[in-house]
């Protein structure tokens, strides 16, 4: 499918938008296969909102829009694959970084499989936990980074990031829903919504393509 795209380069950062002029989706999307995954123990009334899915070898490393109901509040979890089928309990990934960064919304790993990166909503200047985008190396989640780092008053954050994806969207409220990885060590960040406020953000697709050196 090919779509033009406009580009605008600011403040470091890729800002493509979709154009007007693209072409219509000629095959609407579909479901292919369903699964429910046991994120909690039986008889425990909370949803599970996965916000993101990484897979890293035979197991899926998953984001939760909320934190877990488990001491400490974990947000991220891994579960077993066997045979493109999710099997067994969650296991949760811990670690300070982890635990205080908030409203995980999008995950994916490093093109060379060696880091996952995982990125928050973004959606509240406010609040230091909800604008964090951090990594770690895939089997050592506790000693997760964060990218970008700023410390605000509340927790290590990636408020200076914040800043630059708000001059290159040109509006001060965004929410961010996605990230991936692609060559040339760049990350695409997906951006859902944005506006002067929340309540006056219209949907919207926007990709912000960053260049990202980990290591």
């Amino acid at each position: 499918m090919n779509r033009l795209v406009k580009s605008l380069a600011v403040a470091g950062l890729m800002l493509h938008l979709q154009s007007p002029s693209a072409a219509p989706v000629g095959v609407p999307a579909k479901a292919v296969q369903n699964y429910l995954a046991p994120c909690f123990t039986a008889g425990n009334g909370v949803n599970c909102e996965v916000s993101g899915v990484a897979r890293v070898g035979e197991n899926l490393i998953l984001a939760n829009d909320k934190k877990m109901p488990r001491p400490g509040g974990p947000a991220i979890f891994t579960m077993a694959l066997d045979d493109h089928r999710i099997v067994g309990t969650p296991s949760y990934l811990e670690g300070t970084v982890l635990l205080k960064a908030d409203k995980f919304e999008g995950l994916t790993t490093t093109l060379d499989g060696k880091y996952v990166i995982a990125i928050t909503a973004f959606n509240n200047p406010s609040n230091d936990a909800l604008n964090t985008l951090l990594y770690w190396p895939v089997s050592e989640p506790k000693n997760a980074k964060v990218i970008s780092v700023s410390t605000g008053t509340q927790v290590t954050n990636s408020q200076d990031l914040r800043a630059k994806i708000r001059e290159a969207v040109g509006s001060s409220y965004y929410q961010i829903e996605a990230i991936s990885t692609s060559p040339g060590d760049r990350l695409l960040i997906g951006i859902r919504k944005h506006g002067k406020e929340s309540k006056q953000a219209k949907f919207s697709f926007l990709l912000l393509s960053i260049s990202l050196g980990l290591g």
